[in-house]
């Protein structure tokens, strides 16, 4: 199993956020649980408001394969 935690903290990396803390403890659980995590923060990658699938190019998520 795979989970993506997606942190909406408001600090880039690598200052440290309390959000990132708590993300974080739900990710110890879920590992214990042989769940595979990823972490997102979502600050850190240009992501371009709307509501569509694909905003335009540039965007950094999702990636299109």
């Amino acid at each position: 199993m795979r989970a993506v935690v997606v942190n909406r903290t408001l600090k880039p990396s690598p200052e440290p956020s309390n959000t990132g803390a708590l993300a974080e403890v739900v990710s110890a659980e879920l590992r214990e649980r042989d769940v595979d995590v990823e972490t997102v923060r979502a600050v850190d990658l240009n992501l371009r408001p709307g509501v569509q699938t694909d905003m335009g190019p540039g965007d950094d998520w999702p990636p299109h394969p």
